[in-house]
């Protein structure tokens, strides 16, 4: 089976990918997409990541009553574009291998290990699914011409910031992040040889310490920014 076959599996038939999975796993193909995916996301996104960062600043100045030299701060150059990129696409990567490793360190503890490069190809496949929700966010974005763009409960709440605990925990239900942890809990089940119930509580666990983190990152941004 080919790497684009098992693409169409993501969204089609996640039990079938993951069966595939097992009889070869295959991380190159998805890497390649999510960072080619998270190049173009980011490079068009740019110009409206300034603008929201110069609201946040100009928020932080007048909050605290420190003076910033915002322009200085926002000058566009390529070394930004360049490290805004790089950054996004590590970060991506990263996060992968982390959840690859833990989940295979669970599915040790609890059923089979089905191997590093399985799990690890296994999440990167289901991230698939949140990338392609940040690709339907881009026509979005450019039409409201910021980055505020919500496909979660937080699209009821308009008036709570993302950035915010209760926005954090509203976006959270964004329904690509859901798809891609469902794609993620069957493949797990059917790789570590755990039944459905085992497979849905890890996953679910492990995406709500992720959430977790958001808040406790963002509690610690507002105790130093004092906003």
């Amino acid at each position: 089976m080919t790497g684009i076959e098992r693409v169409g599996l993501v969204f089609s038939s996640p039990s079938k990918l993951a069966r595939s999975l097992e009889e070869r796993s295959d991380w190159k193909t998805p890497v390649a997409i999510l960072v080619l995916a998270m190049v173009a996301f980011t490079l068009v996104v740019f110009p409206y990541q300034v603008e929201y960062q110069r609201q946040m600043i100009e928020k932080i100045s007048k909050d605290t009553g420190r003076d910033f030299d915002v322009e200085q701060m926002l000058r566009p150059t390529l070394a930004k574009r360049i490290f805004g990129v790089v950054g996004a696409v590590v970060t991506t990567i990263l996060f992968a291998v982390i959840a690859g490793a833990i989940l295979n360190g669970v599915a040790m503890l609890m059923g089979k290990s089905p191997g590093f490069a399985r799990m690890f190809s296994l999440v990167s496949y289901g991230m698939i699914v949140t990338m392609a929700g940040n690709i339907v966010k881009i026509p979005l974005i450019i039409a409201k011409k910021s980055l505020d763009v919500r496909l979660s409960l937080a699209a009821f709440f308009p008036g709570v910031s993302l950035e915010s605990p209760a926005g954090i925990l509203l976006n959270s239900t964004d329904i690509f992040a859901l798809w891609g942890v469902a794609v993620i809990a069957i493949g797990f089940g059917i790789l570590g040889q755990l039944g459905i119930r085992k497979s849905v509580a890890t996953v679910v666990a492990f995406y709500i310490v992720f959430v977790l983190l958001q808040l406790a990152a963002s509690t610690l941004m507002t105790a130093a920014t004092g906003r």
